[in-house]
């Protein structure tokens, strides 16, 4: 996470490591994209020098095939279908199957 996320994060008991933004220098986020190890991209970011950042890690992230997200909602959305992957294996199935079962 970057530093602001990092602090905020850790007041709830949630380990982090710091990492850079782009503009803050290297070895930033995008680096840490290209080389593998980041797996998704929570980018909820806000103000004029995020922009900047924002579209750096976005282009990063879609390069890279990582999973990206720019809202709360989506972080959440995304969250709970990677508890809900870890919980079952899912398969493909008709739309129907799924209606069906709720």
């Amino acid at each position: 996470a970057t530093r602001g996320t990092a602090a905020h994060l850790q007041t709830f008991g949630i380990r982090t490591e710091t990492i850079l933004k782009v503009s803050e220098g290297r070895p930033h986020i995008v680096d840490r994209i290209k080389n593998g190890d980041i797996q998704v991209v929570i980018n909820a970011s806000v103000g004029r020098r995020s922009t900047f950042d924002a579209y750096h890690i976005r282009r990063g992230a879609l390069i890279y095939n990582v999973l990206y997200t720019t809202t709360i909602a989506g972080s959440r959305a995304l969250s709970e279908a990677i508890m809900a992957l870890k919980k079952e294996k899912w398969e493909v199935s008709p739309l129907q199957d799924y209606y069906r079962k709720v």
